[in-house]
Formats: C-alpha cells, structure tokens, sequence
C-alpha cells in the first residue's frame, strides 16, 4: 500500500509540473510579438517613448525633444496591452521602427503615420512652403473587425515649414462646440468614430493666419468651418469660425457645393 501511494504521489508531481509547464509556454507565446512588413513614413512627438523586446519587456527609453521623423518598418499582426492595462481602449500595436540609423521595436501609441491621402500646401508672407498633414497613432480605433468598439479615434493636425524643417502642432480650438466629452484633446484634430468624421478640403493664408477648411459629417447631418491659426508662436491657438450646419441628411447633400 505505502508503496502504491508513493507512486500515485510521484504521477501526481509529474502532472503538475507538466501543467505548469503548458502555461509557461502558453504566457510566452501570448507575450511574444510576431511582426510583418509595414512600410510607411511616420513621426515620433515630444516626450520619452520606451521601447522593448520581443517578450514586451522594456528595455530603453528615447527622448525626443521636438517632433522627428521616423520610418516604419514592420507592425505586429495583433494588438497588446502594457503595464498591465486591460482597457480594450488602450491596446495598440507594436512597431519597429529606423530612428536615427537605428531600429527599435515601440508601442504603437507613441508613433504616428502620415496621411498621403490629405496633404495641403501652402505658403506664407515669407513665400515659405508650409504643408498641412494630418497624422494618426497605431491604438484601437472607433472600429476593429468585431464592430464598434466605443473608442475614440481621431488623427492629430501637423504643419511642416518645409524652408526650416520644422514640425508644429496647433492647439486644439477653445470654442469647438460640436465633438465635446471625455477626450478634450490638447492639439486640433480630425475626429473619426462613431460621432464625427472630419476631412481637410481645402488650406490658405491670409496674411498671417493659417485657414484650415474641414467638412464634417455626423450621426445625422453635418457641418462645413474653417479652422484659423494666427502662425506667431510654435503652438499656436486655433478658433472655429465660419460654421455652416446642415441639421439632416438630407441638408447635407447641399456640401458638395461648397469649394
């Protein structure tokens, strides 16, 4: 009997540490980041940005002191949560990216690509060539392909004096009255979920202040304004002015007009 016991003890260790052994290896694949080609150009904004192995362990910080260009190189194929967050909101994925002659692997929030699809020139009294560009982070969107999310998602509003290579952003506007709740967004932005979804149309200088044309569509109707941004400090305030509203869907057929 003492004998069988001791043998039915030993298969019971045996099992458990077989088990354990199946989690670990469970905890490290779901740690483990797997990338693939995702070639775009990016820019990285003031602040330290960590950046990580491959198992998500952080492994350094990078200091940017004002806003720098970046290419991206590869995106993981699912997104992750860090330090221990379990918000859905907060999940975004892992890049790698060249910075300085150098790859690092970074959360997907502190990166951010450049929309080819809305550039806008532009130039002011000093004939210097600005372009108006707006730029969007790699987190949970207002969508994924479950549906809705509840998420906010919009993309931040960069302006590039190409004569100074310089990068700025734009304060968000003090009196937007139409896409207001928790976000309260510091730069101006694009919004795009499920409330509003904004697009530049149309950008120009008069004299010194940027005039920045947005159309905006919402649950129902809609709104065309224009953004000004007076270009005398390096974060400069921006107002909403001009604001024509088109209160039901059918109103807002008549935007199109507007050029």
């Amino acid at each position: 009997m003492s004998c069988g016991q001791k043998h039915n003890n030993e298969t019971t260790k045996t099992t458990e540490s077989e088990i354990d052994t199946l989690v670990d290896n469970s905890k490290v694949l779901d740690n483990n980041i797997q990338l693939k080609k995702y070639v775009a150009e990016g820019l990285l904004l003031n602040g330290e940005i960590s950046f990580f192995d491959n198992n998500q362990k952080k492994i350094g910080k990078l200091k940017i002191t004002e806003i720098e260009p970046t290419q991206i190189m590869e995106k993981s194929t699912k997104m992750f949560n860090i330090d221990g967050s379990t918000n859905k909101c907060q999940k975004a994925f892992f890049l790698k990216i060249k910075f300085k002659n150098k790859d690092y692997l970074v959360f997907g929030q502190d990166v951010y690509e450049i929309d080819k699809k809305q550039i806008f020139n532009t130039y002011n009294k000093e004939r210097e060539k600005l372009t108006l560009f707006p730029i969007a982070n790699f987190d949970m969107g207002a969508s994924d392909e479950e549906g809705l999310t509840g998420c906010e998602e919009y993309s931040v509003l960069i302006l590039f004096n190409k004569t100074k290579n310089h990068y700025s952003l734009i304060r968000f506007p003090e009196n937007e009255d139409i896409h207001t709740g928790e976000l309260n967004p510091k730069y101006a932005v694009l919004f795009n979920d499920d409330m509003a979804g904004e697009k530049i149309y149309k950008v120009s200088m008069k004299q010194d202040t940027l005039v920045i044309g947005i159309k905006a569509t919402y649950q129902e109707g809609g709104s065309v304004f224009n953004l000004k941004t007076k270009l005398s400090t390096d974060f400069p305030k921006s107002e909403v002015s001009n604001r024509i509203r088109f209160d039901t869907d059918e109103e807002l057929k008549k935007m199109d007009e507007i050029k």
